[in-house]
This record gives structure tokens, sequence and C-alpha cells, in this order.
């Protein structure tokens, strides 16, 4: 007596095995030709057809076997493994690329509020050019009134006179700048005074004065700038994630301080120091906060040195064997402004350069 085989499985297994049944067939209601071993098996234990293409599925969506001529048609139209791969990481990055618009897209300077303290010569010049030539409206501050005016007459800028270790006259640059470009996005500080003088000398204890002055205008300076610019900063609508940035002017020497450079050294490590606080006590208003400590770059500093002292200087650092140019300072701060991940950290540019005792 035979069992009958429930719907969709194999009749094989249910037969009373003779010598007359024993090379049967495996068939059901839909089927071709399968797999001898496979016939043996449950259906249960067989794997589920898949309704997608890019494999050689041996059964469509509803089930059913494919005849040879069927699977060959469906084959031309399939994505194989590798392609599929690819496609489907083509899709995950466009998808990160439109998830990131609208948020992480870069500030850019065109018709931008600047202002750029120490801006009538050096790293601030050159600043203060570069940043015009994107398109922003920049205000110049500097002590030097004709250095300001005539850096500002050649961007079609704005000059102001002041020291920014004093609250009136930022305050007075400020509103002058926001009267004639907008509330200031980009405040960029390179006024700074140096000056060596060994802690004791033949001459005696280094004057604490001079050690004052230095501290009050780089970095009190600095800072001084910062927090006036920030409050007018944080009532602007944003751009895109942010209100603005602030880039403030290090040196090398806040890490490898020469002889008779305590005070410079000094204040530029507190501009270091401070880097991470600030950016972080300004986060909150959408304001970034970012240093660039430079190495050695042709200043008007060095300028009074001869060409040889220049050369022998420039000859220390490693790659490139030369001093740095104030646009090369000038283009980093750029970038720092149109790469809103940038925050809170100082950038060393120096030629990877080490500086010596003397």
């Amino acid at each position: 007596m035979e069992l009958q085989a429930p719907p969709g499985h194999c009749s094989y297994l249910y037969k009373k095995k003779t010598p007359g049944n024993a090379q049967a067939i495996c068939r059901n209601a839909s089927s071709t030709k399968r797999h001898p071993r496979r016939d043996l098996e449950p259906d249960r234990w067989r794997p589920k057809p898949r309704p997608f293409a890019g494999h050689n599925d041996r059964g469509n969506a509803q089930g059913a076997v494919e005849g040879p001529d069927q699977q060959r048609n469906n084959h031309a139209g399939r994505i194989g493994p590798t392609a599929l791969k690819r496609r489907r990481a083509v899709s995950s990055e466009t998808k990160l690329q439109e998830s990131a618009q609208g948020k992480g897209y870069p500030m850019q300077l065109k018709d931008v509020s600047v202002l750029i303290t120490g801006g009538g010569s050096g790293l601030g010049a050159a600043t203060a050019r570069a940043m015009a030539a994107k398109g922003a409206k920049v205000a110049v501050l500097d002590m030097n009134k004709d250095n300001a005016e005539k850096v500002a007459a050649e961007i079609g800028g704005v000059a102001c006179v002041g020291d920014v270790s004093q609250e009136a006259p930022v305050k007075e640059a400020i509103a002058k700048a926001e009267a004639a470009h907008g509330i200031v996005r980009v405040l960029v500080n390179c006024a700074g005074i140096g000056g060596a003088v060994k802690t004791v000398s033949k001459n005696g204890a280094y004057p604490l004065d001079h050690f004052s002055r230095i501290i009050n205008v780089n970095l009190i300076g600095s800072f001084n700038c910062i927090r006036l610019v920030a409050e007018r900063m944080q009532s602007a609508p944003t751009i895109g994630e942010e209100r603005g940035v602030c880039i403030n002017t290090a040196s090398v020497a806040a890490f490898d301080g020469q002889i008779g450079q305590a005070a410079y050294s000094a204040s530029k490590g507190g501009i270091v120091g401070m880097t991470l606080p600030v950016a972080r006590d300004l986060a909150s208003m959408n304001i970034r906060v970012m240093t660039i400590a430079p190495g050695l770059f042709l200043t008007p500093l060095l300028m009074g040195l001869s060409e040889d002292a220049r050369k022998s200087l420039g000859s220390q650092v490693p790659h490139p064997a030369r001093l740095g140019d104030p646009s090369e300072y000038a283009s980093l701060a750029v970038q720092i402004v149109e790469n809103p991940m940038l925050n809170g950290e100082t950038i060393r540019l120096d030629g990877a350069i080490r500086m010596a005792p003397r």
C-alpha cells in the first residue's frame, strides 16, 4: 500500500521500495527535471527561491521552476554579484553626499564681512588681499594708519586704526566694518609684536613692563578681538552650519621657544592654549575658532635682515628649504574659512622645522 504524498513533496519517499520503482523519477505538480540528490530531501530543507534578479535561481518568485529557454532570457537582464555590489556602493555614497548637502557646505567668502588685525603689512596684508580676491568685504585694523589705508585702498576695503589690546578702538573698528559691510563673519588676528630679551642678562632682570606689553598685544589682544567680534556675530543668521570663524596667529615659538623668547613664546603659547576652550565656548553659537602657527616667514621683521641672513634662516627649514611666503599663510586662512570641520585646532605651517635653542 502506498501513502499519498502531500502536495509539493516527493512521492518517492512515500512509495514502497521495489526493484521496479527504484529508478522512479520524482516529480511534483509544476517541476521539470531536478537534481537527484535534492529529490531525496524534503522540500523544507531546500533553499527557497529568491524573487530578485542577480542570482542563478532554480525557481521564480512564485516557486515554479523555469525551463532552459526562460532562464537564458532572464540572464540577459540580470546583474552579476560584482556589478550589484558596485551599484549598491555607488548608491550608498550618493545618499551620503545628498545627506551632507545643505548641512556641511562651506562658507563662501564672496560678500562676507571680514576684519583683519595687523592687516597693514606682512601676513595680515597678504590675507586681506587673498580674501578680497575671493570677493570678501575686508576691514583692515592696524596701529599704522598709513599702512592700513594703503592696503584698504588697494583692495577696496575699510581702514581702521587702533591698539587691539584696548577695548574702545576694537569696538570702533567692528562698528565701522559692520556699517560698511555688515556683521563681521570672519576675524583674522595677525596683529603682534616681538622682541628678544633674556630672563636675566648682564643688564639685569627682564623688564616686566616689556614682558607685559608683549603678552597684552599678542595674547590679550587676540582674545579681546575674539570676544567682541563673537558678541556681535552671535546675533547673525547662520550661513549653512555656522555664523562665523575666528582665526588666530601663533608661532612655532609656542612649541620651540628659543633663548630670549620667554615673553614671545608665552604669548603665542597662550594663544595655542586658549584655542580649544574658546572654540568650545562658542560652539553653541556656531562660531569656529582656529589657530595657525607659522614658522619662518618673510615678514617685515625679517625683511630688515641681509639677503645672506635670510637665506641662512631659510636653509634651516627641512622642506621647502626657504622662508615661507605670506601668501602661503593667506592660502591656509582661506581654506580654514571654507572648511566647516576645522575647529578648535592649531595648524603648524612651518615646513617641518623644529627650532634650535638659539
